[in-house]
């Protein structure tokens, strides 16, 4: 899907959309009160798009960050979580086109993400907080063995 700006410079922003059930599977179900945001308590890995204390401001040249506007319902898992779901895409989809693309994604988030004090690692589930941490520091080669080991911790077949 591509959604087209109104600014004088003309930008287009690619969403991909993914089911529940693929990436955030370890989440429980979303609750239909959640259909009203701003009248329930949020659980506490959700954020509406314009918190600015779960997403970071504009900046030319790391993304969009927050809504501008609290008019928006659009509810965002926060980035602990989002990084959780990124590197279980990346254990069960290795060997594939979409888990290449995860490692490029996953490696932009120590450099724009943890740098902006948006992602808290410690928020991670162990082993993933650990994987992480290798992860983050590695050579491309040693990016391959976390890989490994995240998938073999989550009990994703080896080929």
């Amino acid at each position: 899907m591509h959604i087209e700006g109104t600014t004088r410079v003309q930008t287009i922003s690619c969403v991909c959309l993914y089911l529940q059930s693929d990436t955030l599977r370890f989440l429980p179900p979303l609750s239909a009160s959640l259909a009203n945001p701003k009248e329930c308590r949020l659980p506490r890995y959700l954020a509406l798009a314009w918190d600015r204390d779960a997403l970071p401001p504009p900046q030319l040249g790391m993304g969009r960050g927050a809504f501008r506007s609290t008019k928006s319902v659009v509810l965002v898992p926060k980035m602990h979580i989002l990084t959780e779901a990124l590197m279980r895409i990346m254990a069960r989809d290795l060997e594939t086109r979409v888990g290449s693309c995860c490692v490029s994604h996953f490696l932009y988030i120590p450099i724009y993400v943890e740098k902006r004090g948006i992602l808290d690692i410690s928020l991670l589930p162990e082993l993933f907080e650990e994987v992480y941490k290798e992860m983050g520091a590695s050579v491309p080669t040693d990016v391959m063995k976390a890989r490994m080991k995240l998938r073999r911790n989550l009990g994703v077949p080896l080929c």
